[in-house]
């Protein structure tokens, strides 16, 4: 049987970077706990960079002894790559900035490499493992994707992040583009397929094909193609053996919809912001505001996500 390649989860991730606020710190141990129950081997967090709760996160997470790598996120930005350090995380994903005139031309490309090897170095100066995220692989010709990834892997670089959040690839596309790769790059290569239009698990098993190495999946379904479909379609039709216990997948899908509708927010509105029907007399003149809270009814996964009885653990 073939070997299975390994799973990343991003699903804090994705939880860290939507709208509104963030997962409880509680929630994140939890789901964190979880994911390295399954069996996955890498999870990736939000941008310590972003505010002082996310680097509190890090720290907590990196101390629960975890069996899965944490792999903290920064944009092309030394400052932002200097706010992961000692935080108990040794991994970062350095994301390129997205493909556009930034990288249409071969002055802007050959500064681009520049930075990148600068940011490279920083980070293995202070003793982080890099990963180097590619946001639009279909935007961006495969010959200079090669380029790139000969630079950074000359720089230190262990990982390159291939993304197609905008699903611009379908199967075949994604297959010969990934065959590319991981034959002419030193890189192992990590392919996230987004599931704009359906194609995320489909694009993922292409990759894996093709001779990708790793994996980037997410409970949530969106950015990335879901956990819960990727790891049955490798093993079914795959022919890969897959260690990370399946079975588990509903309760860690309970605890991520629960965090997700816990999350709330307050949003406070002067009473000249107020619809007249809930205004009382005196409130245009009165100082006093009123605190609305809401929650996210979110459940992550799919758009009409299946309804499995809750495990015993739950």
């Amino acid at each position: 049987m073939a070997r299975a390649p390994r799973i990343l989860d991003s699903s804090l991730q994705d939880g860290a970077e939507a709208a509104g606020p963030a997962f409880a710190l509680q929630d994140r141990v939890q789901i964190a706990t979880g994911l390295d129950a399954l069996g996955v081997h890498e999870i990736a967090l939000g941008r310590p960079a972003r505010d002082a709760g996310e680097r509190e996160c890090v720290r907590a997470l990196s101390q629960l002894g975890l069996r899965a790598r944490l792999r903290m996120s920064a944009g092309f930005d030394a400052r932002e790559i200097a706010q992961c350090a000692g935080l108990g995380a040794k991994r970062i994903d350095i994301a390129l900035p997205p493909a556009g005139p930034l990288l249409s031309e071969p002055a802007a490309r050959k500064r681009l490499l520049g930075r990148l090897v600068e940011l490279l170095r920083q980070a293995g100066d202070l003793g982080l493992e890099t990963c180097v995220g590619l946001e639009d692989m279909a935007g961006i010709e495969p010959d200079f994707i090669l380029q790139l990834a000969d630079v950074a892997a000359r720089a230190g670089a262990l990982r390159l992040r291939c993304a197609d959040r905008g699903s611009r690839l379908e199967p075949f596309a994604m297959h010969r583009l990934v065959r590319k790769l991981t034959q002419e790059s030193a890189l192992k290569i990590e392919i996230q397929a987004g599931n704009r239009l359906g194609l995320a698990t489909a694009n993922t098993l292409a990759a894996v094909r093709a001779g990708a190495t790793w994996l980037h999946t997410s409970l949530y379904g969106r950015q990335a193609a879901s956990l819960d479909e990727v790891l049955p379609a490798l093993q079914e039709l795959g022919g890969h053996a897959i260690s990370i216990q399946s079975a588990a997948l509903a309760c860690l899908r309970s605890q991520l919809a629960r965090a997700a509708a816990s999350r709330a927010t307050t949003i406070r509105l002067s009473p000249g912001q107020l619809p007249d029907t809930a205004r009382r007399p005196g409130d245009e003149r009165s100082p006093r505001s009123v605190a609305i809270e809401f929650r996210r009814q979110e459940t992550p996964g799919r758009a009409q996500p299946f309804r499995r009885p809750r495990p015993p653990c739950c």
